[in-house]
């Protein structure tokens, strides 16, 4: 995914697959350009994701 498209899930509440797991956009780090992604049944919390390592969730 492009960071364009992973920052429209963050805003507009939106998902993504990382790892076959899928995820809830939770944070923007704009210094790093990565993302926080929180597990969408659960509370596992991944940081420090970068756009390319995800897939969109239709």
């Amino acid at each position: 995914m492009t960071d364009k498209e992973i920052m429209n899930r963050f805003l507009f509440g939106g998902r993504v697959t990382y790892q076959g797991k899928h995820y809830h956009v939770l944070e923007v780090n704009h210094l790093k350009n990565t993302y926080t992604l929180e597990l969408q049944h659960g509370s596992e919390r991944i940081a420090d994701v970068k756009a390319s390592e995800c897939e969109p969730y239709d």
